[in-house]
């Protein structure tokens, strides 16, 4: 497959190609794409099985009350497993072998990166909530005509309300958790999962006992006992600026994770120019 799809457009060194990058990310998708498309729909299988197992057992047993819908239970279990598959999906410039191949293939270095982003972000989040929703759609129609029994919610009657869940909130959550990942990804040669979340958990250790620290050489101890009622006014007045400018946390998150991203880019460009 690599010999039909040619990505030598003008030079490797040109930033950008579009013609040349809509050919990475065809080949990427034999590569890695299938199977990271693939993923969502194994699990909405898993959930047409169970909610279907579940109207079955209701229909033999006489109760015809309505099936509880948790599709988001399974959108979860969607976001999870891309999260997995996002932390190996640099392992292979760890590798000597696959890691020639990767930096000798006729892209940029950016073009690599973004067709990996694609795939492990945009593609799989929206082919993620398409196979939920898919496979809902699916269990309210088979419940509903095979057992007469109906489904919460209920997809049949008004499907658009499976897209009112859908929030900016979740994408963007999934943005920032994705960035933490895939650095991950091109720092840590092996349990790059693993490693990312231990290194979640000793960062914010050590952030904690650095600022706890930091206030208690700071600032005096006599200091909050005599004015902790403008400490207090003040956290109020910081919460209430937050509550008031929702949109400050979303942009210090989106903010954060380009920041990731860009980082995730200087330590795959530096594992090339080292030759690891």
């Amino acid at each position: 497959m690599d010999q039909k799809i040619n990505l030598q457009y003008k030079t490797e060194n040109e930033f950008f190609n579009p013609r040349r990058f809509f050919n990475l990310i065809k080949l990427d998708f034999f590569r890695i794409g299938n199977s990271l498309i693939l993923a969502p729909f194994i699990v909405s299988l898993v959930q047409i099985i169970l909610v279907l197992l579940n109207a079955v057992i209701a229909y033999y047993t006489g109760r015809f009350e309505p099936i509880s819908l948790n599709y988001s239970f399974y959108f979860f279990a969607d976001l999870f497993i891309g999260i997995i598959s996002t932390s190996n999906i640099l392992k292979p410039i760890h590798s000597n072998e696959k890691g020639i191949s990767f930096y000798t293939l006729g892209a940029s270095l950016f073009e690599k990166i973004l067709s990996l982003w694609l795939y492990s972000f945009l593609f799989y989040y929206l082919f993620s909530y398409i196979a939920v929703f898919l496979s809902s759609f699916i269990v309210s129609l088979l419940s509903y005509l095979f057992f007469h029994i109906s489904t919460t919610p209920s997809l049949l009657t008004d499907p658009l309300i499976y897209f009112e869940n859908f929030s900016l909130y979740s994408l963007l959550t999934y943005l920032f958790i994705h960035s933490i990942f895939f650095l991950g990804s091109a720092i840590f040669k092996k349990l790059n999962f693993f490693y990312t979340i231990l290194s979640i958990i000793v960062i914010s250790i050590c952030f904690n006992i650095v600022t706890g620290i930091f206030v208690k050489l700071v600032i005096p101890l006599d200091y909050f006992r005599y004015n902790i009622a403008s400490l207090s006014n003040l956290l109020q007045n910081i919460i209430q600026f937050i509550m008031t400018h929702k949109y400050l946390p979303t942009l210090i998150s989106i903010i954060f994770s380009i920041l990731l991203y860009f980082v995730t880019y200087i330590r795959v460009n530096e594992q090339d120019l080292k030759g690891e």
